[in-house]
């Protein structure tokens, strides 16, 4: 059984009054909540060996973790921001027998073709939650995490209760978590990393986690949301984010305005323009860069409390071991390797993730980018659309970008615009996206800088596939809707290093 279930039963006898999990319709104390787990844990029991979780942020989620972790169920998060293509390939793949889901996703969870089931009755039951109980008809696998991929099909993560349990300790100890945290959850509960920093990390050190469901399905469907809004009610000590909700939190604050009470901010997903970062701590934002992928359990590295590093990622998590190969790719070896895909045989030794990287004298890493997304320009350089990628994440007019490379154009810009961002480029005219581009990358290398810019609204780049929820890019999209609007001729003049009145416009 995991480590925080038995963290929560000795939490509920200890100090059963003091509170645990809120969300805006429901708040349980450490006591309320061991008596839900409880009930669910007796509900769960006719359950079959594999169950699908769709449902919006709620404390009724973080209840179902426990209680199919206690009953030794094997859960398998289904993301509500995915295509119903991608979610009838994971409920297949994965064997799903009962899908629990709220009544805002009753409807896709049904087309699924395995029974549904209410998650809120599961969960409003009574009973004893007794962590001595041995669990029955586990399989060894805790759970099972699909990443969205580049592809329809998405690939099934297996991890056990020695990854989960090792992540949920080092984590808590990278970060400091004690009982007197408040974590402000914003990320959706379906992505692992949220599932440590909002239930597991702080029901581990008997904190307590505020949900804002607001945020995280903002988040989940490529939008900031009100994050400033949802730091003044909640007050947090402590929350994770991703890169895109960073500048909104800051454009949120009011002049003058710092926020107060936060010792520890963990970014990760992708990179963050250090200016960004820099100007954050000024107004009382501390980013902490991080990373980690789903292969390894979440985290692999970390920025701690009072050794942050800007431009790295920080130091790798105790127990876990970082190596850079020949060709600078990074391989993971330690406890929080997953056991392997779902279907293919267990791995052994390390993981060898696909990202570079480098190491410093003191441990820290640092990412380079993915060595499959390496772009080798007409003159032979290669560049990490990542590192160009992160130069737009600081500019207010960009929600997300998206670096590609086309022939006889070289790199080229996919620009999501924010609402402050298609105001200007309206403004701006046919050549926005140029200029925008020229504009942001005006102090890259020239080799670095792209020849073209394409902006569009966020949303629309959403909608056509580009930008998935959580951050990542579809490369392929992004190559594909370029060559569409290359071949429109929309929204495309290139930028000419002779065209010095542009040039100097542009800076």
């Amino acid at each position: 059984m995991l480590s925080s279930v038995r963290s929560l039963a000795r939490h509920a006898r200890e100090d059963g009054t003091r509170m645990a999990l809120r969300d805006p319709d429901l708040e349980l104390t450490y006591g309320e909540l061991a008596v839900r787990v409880g009930g669910f844990l007796t509900a769960a029991s006719d359950l079959p060996d594999t169950v699908g979780l769709m449902a919006e942020n709620s404390v009724a989620w973080a209840i179902a973790d426990f209680g199919l972790s206690a009953a030794g169920r094997t859960l398998v998060p289904l993301p509500p921001q995915f295509s119903d293509q991608q979610l009838g390939h994971i409920a297949r793949d994965s064997g799903v027998g009962t899908v629990l889901t709220d009544a805002a996703n009753t409807g896709r969870a049904a087309a699924l073709g395995a029974p549904v089931r209410s998650l809120d009755a599961m969960c409003a039951r009574a009973g004893t939650l007794n962590p001595d109980t041995p669990t029955v008809r586990s399989r060894g696998v805790n759970r099972i995490i699909y990443t969205s991929g580049t592809t329809g099909a998405p690939k099934g993560v297996r991890l056990g209760t020695a990854q989960v349990d090792f992540m949920a300790r080092a984590l808590a100890g990278a970060v400091g978590a004690t009982r007197d945290d408040r974590y402000m959850s914003v990320l959706p509960l379906a992505m692992l990393l949220e599932q440590f920093g909002a239930i597991h990390v702080p029901v581990l050190v008997g904190g307590e986690s505020c949900l804002v469901p607001s945020v995280a399905g903002a988040v989940g469907r490529g939008q900031p949301g009100n994050i400033a809004g949802a730091a003044r009610t909640v007050r947090p000590t402590f929350t994770v984010i991703v890169p895109a909700l960073l500048r909104p939190w800051m454009a949120g604050l009011a002049p003058g305005e710092n926020v107060e009470g936060l010792r520890h901010v963990a970014v990760g997903g992708a990179h963050t323009a250090p200016g960004l970062i820099g100007a954050s701590w000024h107004r009382g934002i501390p980013v902490h860069e991080g990373y980690g992928l789903s292969e390894c359990c979440s985290v692999v590295a970390l920025n701690r409390s009072g050794e942050n590093r800007p431009g790295t990622v920080g130091r790798p998590l105790d127990g876990v071991d970082v190596e850079i190969a020949a060709d600078g790719e990074i391989v993971v070896s330690g406890p929080s390797v997953m056991t392997g895909y779902l279907g293919a045989a267990d791995i052994g030794g390390g993981w060898a993730t696909g990202d570079l990287g480098a190491l410093d004298e003191a441990g820290r890493l640092t990412i380079r980018g993915r060595r499959d997304t390496v772009l080798v320009t007409e003159f032979g350089r290669n560049v990490s659309p990542e590192w160009i990628e992160s130069l737009f994440m600081a500019d207010p007019r960009v929600a997300r970008s998206a670096v590609t490379l086309m022939p006889g154009v070289g790199l080229t810009a996919l620009i999501g615009l924010t609402e402050d961002g298609e105001a200007w480029a309206r403004e701006a005219g046919d050549r926005a996206g140029d200029l925008l581009a020229a504009q942001v990358c005006a102090d890259a290398p020239e080799y670095a800088r792209p020849r073209a810019g394409i902006a569009r609204p966020a949303v629309e780049l959403m909608a056509a596939g580009v930008l998935q929820p959580g951050g990542r890019i579809d490369r392929h999209m992004a190559t594909s809707f370029a060559e569409t609007i290359l071949g429109h001729g929309d929204d495309l003049a290139l930028v000419s290093d002779a065209d010095e009145t542009f040039r100097q416009e542009a800076v």
